[in-house]
């Protein structure tokens, strides 16, 4: 008995220093939400503006064939897709990539932000482009623009068919959804708030064809900013979630000790009354 309460007392112990962890990285997560979600917020009001503009535009201009609004010839999917650097963070990167798997065939095209992703690429038929793995964590946004910047190209060209952006939708606090956003051809609509009608100079294809670029670059920053917002209320969530359940565990095993040690008492009264019996 006294070495089963020996090895209860252990794993409470042991216990008791995996919870400081996960309630130190909970701590760390919530603030690193708190600021990204900041960040989000703003980015999106900003993105939202963005739209209105363009779509305000494509109001004016509703003659206009744009490159950028109509499919071309090729079928070939681009896609971004904005992983973590780091584990620990629920089913943020599996749920992900389980989406992935079922969305895209070995014909696309993946450029993969985020280096959590172990073997998954290789046990899967996804092409990945990127030869080096790139870092989500402080990510330079000259950096995603010029990778965006050559696939527009690329699409103007008409190599590539689409181009679309994989990553986690933040809906609330602890609600998180893997989407794929297509952000080329635009699906951008002609409306307008105004109760007039909107002129556009000097002409309305040189404006979409430099809008449209600019706005799809907005919305990808947009989706990583919101992605990196999530990555963390994840996290958060996910180390709550532990420290909620170590304290459980705690609470279960105290009982248990409890239990051993008061079993272990009434057994040496037993065999001092058992012995005093006997004399």
């Amino acid at each position: 008995m006294a070495k089963s309460k020996a090895a209860i007392k252990t794993r409470i112990k042991s216990i008791n220093s995996t919870k400081k962890i996960t309630g130190a990285m909970e701590l760390v997560s919530s603030v690193k939400f708190q600021k990204q979600l900041k960040s989000f917020n703003m980015m999106k009001a900003y993105t939202s503006s963005l739209e209105k503009v363009l779509s305000e535009v494509l109001s004016g201009s509703k003659d206009v064939d744009s490159i950028y609004l109509k499919k071309n010839s090729s079928n070939k999917r681009f896609c971004f897709v904005f992983l973590s650097d780091l584990g620990l963070c629920g089913g943020y990167n599996i749920n992900l990539l389980k989406l992935l798997n079922t969305e895209f065939s070995k014909d696309d095209e993946l450029f993969v932000i985020g280096t959590n992703y172990g073997s998954f690429f290789k046990d899967k038929e996804l092409n990945v482009v990127n030869t080096e793995m790139v870092n989500s964590d402080g990510l330079d946004p000259k950096y995603l623009e010029q990778v965006l910047a050559n696939a527009l190209d690329r699409f103007v060209k008409g190599e590539i068919g689409s181009i679309e952006c994989a990553y986690t939708k933040f809906v609330n606090n602890v609600t998180f959804e893997p989407e794929i956003n297509k952000l080329l051809p635009s699906s951008a609509k002609a409306e307008t708030s105004r109760n007039c009608e909107v002129l556009i100079e000097p002409n309305g294809a040189e404006l979409i064809d430099s809008l449209v670029p600019f706005v799809v670059n907005n919305a990808l920053y947009n989706r990583y900013i919101q992605a990196k917002t999530t990555e963390q209320a994840s996290r958060r969530f996910a180390m709550e979630n532990a420290t909620d359940n170590a304290n459980e565990l705690i609470e279960s095993l105290t009982l248990e000790y409890n239990q051993a040690r008061q079993a272990a008492i009434t057994q040496e009264i037993t065999e001092i009354v058992s012995g005093a019996d006997a004399l």
